[in-house]
């Protein structure tokens, strides 16, 4: 993988996504929940994007142009159990969580040092790369 000054080989990219599946499964995410995604085109989405299905779970893409309401409709529609996100979207995400009626909202996972922080933290597991496909794995995309 190429972007700017980045370069990541197919092993660093596979490492990357299995110790994001990782952390999800440490934060309680199962096979079947949905973890939404907010950000624009940048190597992380792609990570995220095969983390979240390494885990068996679905990625929800949020158009990044979404204002607070819209995105609180995407994350209280999908039922989304967690947000990844770019850090310019961390405060209409966060407004977004605030508006949902749940008794625990979803959590919120911010690119840069928090989420290298936490990829270096989260062992990446040999079952990431062996799990086969289920049949199930899925995306939910919501235009606008």
């Amino acid at each position: 993988m190429l972007c700017g000054d980045m370069t990541r080989t197919w092993a660093e990219f596979d490492e990357r996504a299995a110790r994001l599946a990782s952390w999800l499964q440490e934060q309680g995410v199962r096979p079947g929940d949905n973890v939404a995604i907010d950000m624009t085109n940048r190597p992380e989405y792609l990570e995220v994007f095969v983390g979240t299905l390494k885990l068996g779970a679905t990625p929800v893409n949020v158009n990044y142009r979404y204002l607070v309401n819209e995105t609180h409709y995407v994350l209280d529609n999908s039922d989304a159990v967690g947000v990844i996100c770019a850090p310019e979207f961390v405060d209409t995400v966060r407004g977004a969580c605030d508006l949902l009626e749940r008794a625990r909202g979803p959590w919120v996972l911010v690119l840069g040092e928090p989420y290298e922080a936490e990829l270096r933290a989260s062992a990446p597991t040999g079952e990431w790369s062996e799990r086969p496909p289920s049949g199930d794995d899925l995306i939910i995309v919501y235009t606008g």
